[in-house]
């Protein structure tokens, strides 16, 4: 195999794994950050600037506003949005609760022994056990193009479809006339 295919072929399927990283709900972080461009959905304002994490000094490539589609633990989805850095060498995405709530003047996060919960500016609550390896709240991540599947199934249910399904003399929820009522509708 051509070495510089291998390459590429790895780096893909790298890129592939970070579109399934999980997002740590952060009750420390300053900023929260991304490792993944495709992430960014704001105007970018491009940066060079060093920062200090764990494993050692990488490079923040740019700061922007970022669009994750995220999954708690009871299974209930949303998108939430954010300022954050893009640092292409980081392993974890991290979403910078304070951070958002100072930008957004609005927001909630609670800790107990069961895990956490977090209330977005729209006022969605979410519930994030501790994940059993490392004791991070983590936000699982649904991929945009899953995102774009499920809305355009939901776009193929057309309100006749709908219409019909009320109506349908299985669905005991409805008299007659409210059915005729939907029907007119």
């Amino acid at each position: 195999m051509n070495v510089a295919l291998f390459n590429d072929l790895q780096f893909i399927s790298i890129l592939e794994q970070k579109n399934e990283i999980p997002i740590v709900i952060d009750s420390d972080a300053s900023r929260s950050i991304t490792p993944i461009p495709s992430d960014i959905i704001g105007k970018i304002t491009p940066m060079d600037a060093p920062i200090q994490g764990i494993l050692g000094t990488n490079k923040i490539k740019c700061i922007s506003t970022v669009r994750w589609f995220i999954r708690d633990s009871r299974g209930t989805s949303t998108y939430t949005e954010a300022t954050a850095y893009l640092i292409p060498e980081a392993d974890i995405r991290l979403f910078s609760a304070q951070a958002n709530f100072d930008e957004n003047k609005s927001g909630s996060f609670t800790m107990d022994p069961n895990g956490t919960v977090l209330t977005l500016p729209n006022q969605f609550s979410f519930c994030f056990e501790y994940h059993k390896g490392n004791n991070l709240p983590m936000a699982t991540t649904i991929s945009s193009d899953m995102v774009a599947k499920v809305s355009m199934s939901f776009d193929s249910f057309t309100r006749q479809d709908m219409s019909n399904s009320l109506v349908e003399e299985y669905n005991q929820i409805h008299t007659q006339a409210q059915k005729e009522l939907i029907q007119w509708h």
